[in-house]
Formats: structure tokens, sequence, C-alpha cells
């Protein structure tokens, strides 16, 4: 390895095969090992050797023997951290802990290896160990700044940054470098104090003006806290060293739009020299502010260099389809991808959900089945084939699908639970559950199945503990979804185990998301084991919200409001 071969051998190996017979009684006082054994010194400096040609050799088990004689008769510390290098690059991690755990015990006075060894146990998800390696040597070494500060490092490295605050905030001034400053400030950050950060920033860049790190850092906190004129000046500053660095450039593109300043944000993405990624992000970036026209403009100005690859169309598609609501143009768009674009594919799936979207089944039909055609091994383009047929409840179609898609994937238990589910949607309820009762036979842990049974079987009212034991295991599978805590309140409910049933039901309506439809059926559920607990106005609350969300069977949940 470099360092042992540039460093330390040149200086070593003269030394050692010299150092018994030249050295004057004189001058140097006589060497224990030499006094006392002979032998030892060359066994040292042939381990040393040895280690150097193992490693040149790539050969681990000549490294690993030659540094088990060097921790025995003469432990130095850079040609261990050199072999436990080596043995990091060649996937000896397991042996290069081994190694260091030992030199720590043989040199606990070497920071360099604790350091090394707590890197290795970092990386193994060991913080614990890591810690307490890089603890015992400050405890033991209090004086030394250095150790409280790789400790410190190591905190933040792990986002323990309170811990880590406290160790920077130890260091003598003495030790606070620019690059030191730069970790405290990342701490502060990331426990929000951002000023102090933006401060201790500043700081290590009056001492280094040129630290890029520190300015980037700097400009990341201070747009974060609102002061865009000074992040945009910082992000000019860092352009002066690299004008082209389209990160940055990306970064101002984002400071202008959230200025308010989209024409200033286009400018700079139109200046930028043609790139597919770049355009494509600050595409994205135009279109989350609401500027669909800055967005189409700026693709459009790329797809007419003649070196831009013809996909640059799925992408104006999506534009004119998302942004636009012009569902004409993005399959215009669509019509410049030719068959051998390898991009092919995602245009025949995005005109499928444009004409589906558009009302346009039979030609969404047509589409899909074309795709699977061309690409049989997509899985993807049949379950796409069998939403279409079943939101427009051709169900038995939509089973002909699944039942095919089985042929050729009979190990997939999803497709087996979406033909079962498809059978019992399309009416044939009893078929449906024997074909559920199989996928539960062949797949005892698909959650989804064991809800599907568990459920039927609580809402018919019957063979209810074997439906108690079948949600029981879909919840642990499955433990934060909201229909399988619904369904495990309601055979509960069904058990007159009012008390765990408002516990389920409770838990579940709190992870529905109030931005997506919600089911009736389960707030009728809230509503009908509040009731149970004599909980009026959780009962009201339920079935009133039942209602809004237009169930199909008003009437009866009318006739329970009027009940309270």
């Amino acid at each position: 390895m470099p360092l042992l071969r540039q460093l330390f051998l040149p200086l070593l190996i003269p030394a050692l095969l010299t150092g018994c017979v030249a050295a004057s009684p004189a001058d140097i006082p006589p060497s224990p090992v030499c006094a006392a054994q002979p032998g030892a010194r060359a066994d040292v400096t042939y381990a040393y050797l040895q280690l150097e040609q193992a490693m040149r050799r790539d050969d681990a088990a000549g490294v690993q023997e030659a540094v088990q004689t060097l921790l025995l008769t003469d432990p130095q510390p850079r040609p261990l951290a050199d072999a436990a290098g080596w043995l990091l690059g060649n996937r000896y991690s397991g042996q290069a802990r081994e190694l260091l755990e030992t030199a720590v015990t043989v040199l606990p006075d070497d920071l360099q290896l604790r350091i090394i060894l707590a890197e290795i146990m970092l990386d193994e998800d060991d913080m614990d160990g890591a810690v307490s390696v890089l603890q015992a040597f400050a405890d033991a070494h209090p004086e030394n700044a250095s150790a409280r500060m790789e400790l410190a490092l190591l905190y933040l490295k792990a986002d323990r940054s309170a811990e880590a605050l406290t160790l920077f905030g130890q260091l003598p001034a003495s030790e606070c470098n620019p690059t030191v400053r730069y970790y405290h400030a990342q701490a502060l950050k990331s426990v929000g104090r951002l000023a102090d950060a933006a401060a201790m920033l500043r700081g290590a860049l009056n001492e280094a003006p040129d630290f890029l790190e520190a300015i980037l850092e700097l400009a990341l906190i201070e747009e974060q806290r609102g002061r865009y004129s000074t992040a945009r000046s910082l992000y000019e500053t860092l352009l002066t060293y690299d004008e082209g660095n389209q990160d940055i450039l990306l970064r101002l593109v984002g400071l202008c739009l959230k200025e308010g300043n989209p024409d200033r944000a286009y400018s700079i993405a139109s200046g930028v020299p043609d790139s597919l990624g770049f355009v494509l992000t600050a595409t994205s970036q135009f279109m989350d502010e609401g500027r669909s026209d800055l967005a189409a403009a700026l693709l459009a100005r790329l797809a007419k260099n003649t070196e831009t690859p013809p996909e640059i169309a799925l992408y104006q598609a999506a534009v004119a389809y998302e942004n636009e609501k012009n569902a004409k143009k993005a399959l215009k768009f669509l019509e410049r991808i030719p068959p051998d674009n390898r991009h092919y594919s995602k245009a025949l799936k995005l005109k499928m959900q444009i004409l589906f979207e558009s009302g346009q089944l039979d030609e969404a039909l047509t589409t899909v089945a074309q795709a699977e055609d061309l690409y049989p091994g997509d899985q993807e383009l049949r379950y796409a084939h069998m939403e279409m047929l079943m939101r427009h409840t051709r169900f038995d179609e939509a089973e002909a699908v699944a039942r095919q898609a089985m042929e050729q994937w009979p190990d997939d238990a999803n497709l087996a639970f979406q033909r079962a589910y498809l059978v019992d949607a399309a009416g044939d309820k009893t078929r449906g559950l024997d074909l559920m009762e199989s996928v539960i036979e062949r797949w005892p842990d698909n959650a989804q199945a064991l809800n599907y049974v568990g459920y039927t079987l609580a809402d018919d009212n019957r063979d209810l503990l074997r439906a108690l034991d079948l949600l029981n295991r879909a919840v642990e599978l499955s433990p934060e979804t909201d229909y399988m805590l619904d369904s495990l309140a309601w055979v509960n409910y069904r058990l007159g185990h009012y008390q765990e049933a408002w516990e389920h039901i409770r838990h579940a309506v709190s992870l529905l998301p109030p931005d997506k439809p919600q089911d009736a059926t389960m707030w009728e559920h809230y509503g009908d084991i509040a009731h149970a607990l004599k909980l009026k106005d959780e009962a009201h609350k339920g079935w009133k919200r039942a209602l809004e969300l237009k169930p199909a069977d008003t009437d009866s949940i009318r006739r329970k409001l009027e009940q309270i």
C-alpha cells in the first residue's frame, strides 16, 4: 500500500537490517529485543517484508499472518493501519475490525487506529460500539482536543446532534479551525439553530474565503431562512469558481421562483447548454410552481436540437396533459416516439392512460392490447388492463385477463388475489370466497387475502373465532393499514368485544388520509361501535360522517341517527 511503501518501509527496513550491528552502545541504549532475544529483530524484519509482499500479491492470508507476528513482537500504528486499510479495500471488513480491536488494546494511546475502527463500526450500524471506542480514548486523554472533535464528528454522522454540539462547545479556540467550524455549523443546523449555524460558517469563511463547501452550506441555510438575496449572492459566488455547475444553476432557478421571478428563472434555465437531465429537473421546478408555459417552452427549446433524443416528446406530452389538461396535444406528442425507441413502452402506457381518463375506453383497450403484444413480460400492463375493465364493471373480462396472466405467472400471489376479488365483484360471492381461501392456503402470509376472508366471515356473522384469527394475522403483517384495522374492529364488535373494537376503529380512522376519498362503511362501523359503548356524541359523529360520504343504504343510517 502507498502509505506503507512510501513513508514507513524506506525508513524502517534499513534500520532493522543494521540496528543490532552498527549502533554504538555509547550512542543508543541496548534494545530489549536485541539484548534478550537475538532472533526477534530478524522475525520483525521478515514480518514487515511479508506484509508488504502479501499486499502486493493480494494474499489475504499472508497479510493476516504478518499482522499477527507484528502484534506480538513489534506493534506499530502505521503498518497496522495500512494492513487494516488493505483488508477493508479488499472486502475483508470482519478481519479488519478484528485486527483493529486487537490493535487498540495493544496500542491504547493511538487515536488514529481508534478512528478507523469507529468508522468500521459505524458502517456496520454499531453506533454504540463506535462511540465507546472513541469515548474511552477521550476519557483517558482529557487534554486531547482532537479526540473530542473526532467524537463530535461521529455523533454528527449518527444524527446525534445534541451530543455533538456539547463536544464542539468544549473545544478550545485553538482547535476551532475552519473545518471544525463547518461541522459545528452542521450540528447547529440540524437542531434548527440556523442563525447560529450561519454565524459559525461566516467565521469559517473569514479564515478561509475559498472554503467552497462552507459557502454552499451557508447559501442553503440562508435560503432556508428566507434570506433569498443573500443566498443568491452566495450561489453566484460559487459560480465564479465553477461557471457551468448545473446543481448551483438549478438552485438559482428554484430561488428565483421562490422570489416570484419566473422570467429570471427561465432565463437562467434556458441559458444552459442543452442537457436533458438539467432541462427535465428545471421543467419539474416550473411545473411545481404552476408555470407549465415555461416548462413547455423549455422542453420545446431542447427539442429543436437535432441531437436531442426523441423521448423528449414523452415529457412534453406529460406537461401538456397533466398541467395544460390538453389530451389531444399530449397524444400528438406521443406519436413522435418511434416503436424502436427504448421509451416506447412508457409512451404506450401514457397514451392508454390519457385515452382511458378521457373516456375513450375502446381506444385505451386497443392500446393496452398492442402494448401486451409488444411487451408480453410486462406485468404492469396486465394490471392496467384489469383496472380499466374493472372500473367499467366489465368484471368477467377482467377476470379473463387475470386468468391469462396467472398462466404466465402462476406463482404470483397478487394475481391470484386479484382474480378472486374480480370473481366476487362480478357477483359470484361463493366462488370468489373459495378462490380467496385457496390464496390463503397457498400463501398463508398474504395479508390482503387474510383480511378479505376474515371480513367476509365477520360481515356474515359466522365462524367469528376463525375470522378473528385471520384478521389478527392480517394486522400483524400490515399493522398500519386502515381498512384491515377496520375489519379487526368489526369482528371484535360482532363478538361483543366492544372496547377492543373501539380501540381498533379509532386507530383505523386516525390513519385515513384527509385529502383522499374515505369509506362510508368504516365510519358507519365507527358509529355502531361507539353506540354499543353508549358514546352518543361519537356515534352521532360516525353515522353523520357516513351519510356525508353517500353510502349505498342511507335509510339504515338515518334510522340509527334517529335513535340517539
